[in-house]
């Protein structure tokens, strides 16, 4: 029952530690438990609060895409899934956005190239005076 108690005592910390954007803090919470104590119906949130913590840390979307992946597949009735599955949804449609940005911008650029070809075609013509 201690542990129990320990664990939600934990789960309590790194929750606000997080809610306070101290991440490191919230993460190092987060490694304990996971590490020194088995699993329980909170070993999802904490997952989830220290998969986001590092991307707060680490501003690397790959990472937190992999973590809550696994979360999602692993817990799939967990309080948290919805919330990972909400960021998840995010990081899809930003990437569709910036593929479709980068299309617009090689677009653009065919655009330009054609133009300058233009401009230098036609100043390079001959000019013949009679």
């Amino acid at each position: 029952m201690a542990s129990k108690d320990r664990i939600e005592s934990m789960y309590e910390e790194a929750w606000s530690a997080f809610k306070n954007q101290s991440y490191f803090t919230a993460k190092i919470i987060c490694d304990d438990a996971l590490n020194n104590y088995q699993e329980t119906e909170l070993t999802p949130n904490f997952k989830y609060i220290r998969a986001v913590s590092i991307s707060k840390m680490e501003e690397n979307r790959d990472t937190l895409q992999v973590a809550l992946r696994d979360l999602v597949k692993t817990y799939p009735k967990s309080d948290v899934y919805p919330l990972a599955q909400n960021i998840l949804r995010k990081i899809a449609k930003d990437a569709d956005t910036l593929t479709q940005e980068q299309k617009r911008i090689q677009e653009e650029e065919a655009r330009f190239a054609k133009a300058k070809e233009a401009y230098v075609a036609k100043k390079m013509r001959p000019i013949f005076i009679f």
